[in-house]
């Protein structure tokens, strides 16, 4: 890996470790999906942009590709580590329409699998597919 690359994996997962919240001193939770993106570029999508210059893939198109996959993954990650995350007081799940509805809140803490829930869900189900089939 040569030092440009080097430099460009620090600067991207230096704000991962120095920004901070105040009730535990990491980020643990995501406001809006925006936020949960740009979480997911910084650590996953960047391996995919790292491994294309390993394999020497600098094709624009083909590095478009490989953040997108990083994103994919990481979304399925979060889906699959939703209770076990929960557990762990970590929310990374977009809270925004969480903090709207009592329902969907009580539903998370209670491991509630019913109504506006599931609705919730699947949504956030069909946004992460979404990212696996991008052209």
């Amino acid at each position: 890996m040569n030092k440009r690359m080097v430099a460009l994996l620090f600067r991207t997962l230096r704000p991962l470790y120095t920004h901070t919240s105040p009730h535990r001193g990491v980020i643990d939770e995501y406001e809006t999906f925006e936020d949960l993106y740009d979480y997911s570029c910084k650590v996953a999508s960047v391996a995919g942009v790292m491994n294309s210059e390993v394999f020497e893939c600098l094709d624009r198109k083909a590095l478009s590709h490989a953040v997108e996959l990083g994103i994919a993954m990481q979304l399925t990650n979060v889906l699959r580590d939703v209770w076990e995350d929960r557990n762990r007081d970590r929310i990374y799940l977009p809270t925004y329409n969480m903090r709207r509805s009592v329902v969907l809140e009580e539903d998370l803490m209670n491991r509630c699998m019913a109504g506006e829930f599931v609705e919730w869900i699947n949504f956030q189900f069909d946004r992460a597919q979404s990212y696996y089939f991008c052209t």
